[in-house]
């Protein structure tokens, strides 16, 4: 069968950095029939390439990762910025395929954001090629929620909370409340495929765990 590359990221480091790596694993006829490895497929020995393309929440043009393979080790990697700059990028960990233990690490100062910045919020969409002799032997694509300072801010309100009376304005526990609600609401509609929707209430989460909108 065919190969059939997949991807995941995580958030990590106070929400200024994703960590990208490659779960496509190996092939097995039974469990992964799609892996790497078969004859039938690409064994990631002759991977010589691998793209990732990234569109934060709003960015309209990608941000471009570009690593040049050999044998299993990274020799040289770029990154391309939404204006066309390209930089040279020193990674931490030359191994390919990435793995959750030794994955590739994207930062905020990556994505144009400053240096040790946080990560823009919202619906992120990631593209993945796999290559072999510079052609396009595996992709994969796929939208992620960026939401971890959301969490930070939920959490933040719900602590915030004064010991409750029966006489008190609950205006902050409805809004504390409400900015649950919200992320959830927001993770289930990536779930459901609506990145836009999730984005957007994601935004508005924050906000009103923030204080910074009104609770009707």
């Amino acid at each position: 069968m065919a190969l059939e590359v997949l991807e995941t990221i995580s958030e990590t480091r106070g929400c200024r950095d994703i960590h990208f790596w490659d779960i496509t694993g190996t092939y097995d006829a039974s469990t992964n029939p799609t892996g790497y490895g078969d004859a039938s497929t690409v064994v990631t020995s002759t991977v010589d390439g691998a793209i990732i393309t990234l569109y934060p929440e709003g960015y309209e043009s990608p941000i471009v990762f570009t690593f040049v393979i050999a044998n299993l080790v990274i020799t040289s990697a770029t990154v391309t910025a939404v204006d066309g700059t390209v930089t040279a990028l020193t990674l931490v960990n030359t191994a390919f395929p990435f793995t959750e233990a030794l994955p590739f690490i994207i930062n905020g100062s990556d994505l144009g954001n400053g240096d040790d910045s946080e990560l823009t919020l919202g619906a992120y969409k990631l593209e993945y090629e796999v290559l072999v002799a510079a052609a396009v032997v595996g992709n994969s694509s796929s939208d992620y929620l960026i939401a971890c300072q959301v969490e930070r801010a939920v959490k933040n309100a719900q602590g915030a909370l004064d010991t409750p009376t029966c006489d008190c304005n609950d205006g902050e526990v409805i809004a504390a409340f409400k900015s649950r609600v919200l992320l959830d609401s927001a993770k289930y509609s990536m779930e459901n495929g609506e990145p836009v929707k999730a984005g957007e209430t994601l935004a508005y989460a924050f906000a009103l765990a923030n204080g910074e909108c009104k609770t009707c």
